[in-house]
């Protein structure tokens, strides 16, 4: 009988869903690792955080005169090459494209009502400073503010910002601001047609805000709009004054390989170690104006969930591939060759459990497009069964055994013989065949055997063994029903 029982296949669907049902246990575990790893995670911060800075003693390295004039002309070359980068990248000016930008001009008459009388008498002409105090309106924090506002740029980046209101100049003397005249001319540069006209109001906006408190300070004068346009131009000076800093990278990097060459090791530890005590001071600055350091990081608390939940699952998944007992879902008269009555799922009412709703969805889902007995619906069909299998075989009596036996089991019995009061057939129930050997003797008396088996309870060898009993005794086993 044994060669004619066919290996089980795993049904890893079956499988996806039977460890789901331990989701309370996943869960739980999964909050474990999250906690752990958050605590191991504010463990490293705060380790990192009251670590000791290494402490770079600078005086103990000694040079002579010459060496030091070496290492300062180095560094300072080292911070302006420095500085270039910044500029070079972050500087508006450097952004833009001198093939076609859009430039701002507004000019202003700064009249102050100077004259010379005769005979000469003390008296200065202060256009010149009135047309700088303008100049430095540019420069407030109010102006800041604004420029800021329409530039979208923040506190580290609006001194690379501000170059796009330029008093001066700076570049290729585009229409110079004449001394003594009252001339002040204001360029206004951006990529863009819409940006360049909201910089040109605001530059006319902190003109007309600081002409009274200029009038406070120095003296009455008045001011006339002679100039504002806003044109499209292509401007080889912008460019030529773009390659100019470009220029001094590359002067100042190969000044720098070039004073490197020439150093000696000492001179080359000194500076290492100036530049690593600079960096240790920009650190602990920086750290005393932000938060303390000592945190929990986010992502590995996620993936510390995460990591729990899936040992877990992966724990089960594999106690499920190792457990030799009886599922549910086994194909019954496939695997054995013996016919089943049904499968019966009983409800236990004693364990209900919190959030049992998802219990009931994963029953669902695992049980998708299958048709199982309920309790009540189970008793009536597989009496049934056995009145035929009994009647077909002229038998008046049936033994009823199985590998487990526990209350479910007893009552499902007790309901079945008193479904068979009615008919000609005699249930009688025994205990396991395998483990007692009066029962052995009464089923092979009787000779016709219903077996009763538990999923997750009977063994699959065990069931295996019984069938094979019946056969070496000569007892015919009429069917079996599967309890869950």
């Amino acid at each position: 009988m044994e060669k004619n029982i066919a290996e089980r296949e795993i049904n890893l669907i079956d499988m996806f869903w039977a460890v789901c049902r331990k989701w309370r246990q996943m869960v739980l575990w999964a909050v474990i690792f999250a906690v752990l790893a958050g605590g191991v995670s504010y463990l490293k911060s705060a380790k990192a955080a009251r670590q000791p800075k290494e402490e770079i003693a600078l005086e103990d390295l000694e040079l002579d005169e010459d060496s030091m004039e070496n290492v300062n002309a180095y560094l300072e070359y080292k911070q302006m090459y420095g500085e270039q980068i910044l500029y070079n990248d972050k500087a508006s000016l450097m952004q833009l494209d001198a093939g076609g930008f859009y430039r701002g001009v507004v000019t202003y008459y700064v009249d102050n009502h100077y004259t010379v009388e005769y005979p000469l008498i003390n008296k200065t002409n202060n256009i010149n400073a009135l047309i700088e105090a303008y100049k430095s309106e540019f420069r407030t924090e109010a102006f800041t503010a604004r420029l800021q506002e329409l530039t979208g740029s923040d506190e580290k980046e609006i001194s690379y910002v501000q170059e796009l209101i330029d008093c001066n100049s700076k570049y290729g003397d585009i229409i110079p601001n004449m001394n003594n005249t009252g001339v002040l001319t204001v360029f206004v540069y951006s990529d863009s047609e819409e940006s360049c006209k909201a910089l040109t109001e605001l530059v006319k906006e902190t003109m007309e805000a600081g002409r009274a408190s200029i009038a406070e300070k120095m003296e009455a004068h008045d001011i006339t709009l002679l100039e504002d346009n806003c044109d499209y131009i292509a401007d080889s000076d912008l460019w030529k004054y773009q390659q100019e800093n470009i220029s001094k990278l590359s002067t100042y990097k190969a000044n720098i390989d070039n004073m490197e060459n020439k150093m000696t090791d000492e001179e080359l530890s000194y500076v290492d170690a100036y530049e690593k005590e600079q960096m240790l001071e920009k650190e602990e600055q920086e750290e005393t104006e932000e938060t303390p350091q000592i945190t929990i990081s986010k992502k590995l608390v996620v993936v510390g969930f995460i990591g729990g939940g899936v040992l877990v699952f992966g724990i089960w998944a594999l106690f499920y591939l190792l457990n030799r007992t009886l599922r549910l879902e086994d194909d019954f008269e496939r695997i054995y060759d013996v016919k089943l009555l049904g499968n019966v799922v009983i409800k236990n009412e004693t364990k209900k459990k919190w959030f049992g709703f998802i219990d009931s969805f994963i029953e669902r889902m695992r049980h998708l497009n299958r048709r199982y007995f309920t309790e009540e619906e189970a008793v009536p069909m597989v009496a049934a069964g056995i009145k035929i299998g009994a009647g077909k075989l002229n038998a008046s009596r049936v033994y009823i055994t199985g590998a487990a036996f526990g209350n479910e089991e007893k009552q499902l019995i007790e309901q079945l013989k008193k479904e068979l009061k009615k008919t000609d057939v005699e249930l009688i129930a025994g205990k396991p065949i395998l483990y007692d050997a009066e029962a052995l003797e009464q089923s092979a008396e009787i000779g016709y055997v219903v077996l009763v088996e538990r999923a997750g309870v009977s063994l699959y060898g065990e069931v295996a063994q019984e069938i094979e009993v019946c056969a070496h005794q000569g007892t015919k086993v009429l069917g079996a029903v599967v309890v869950a």
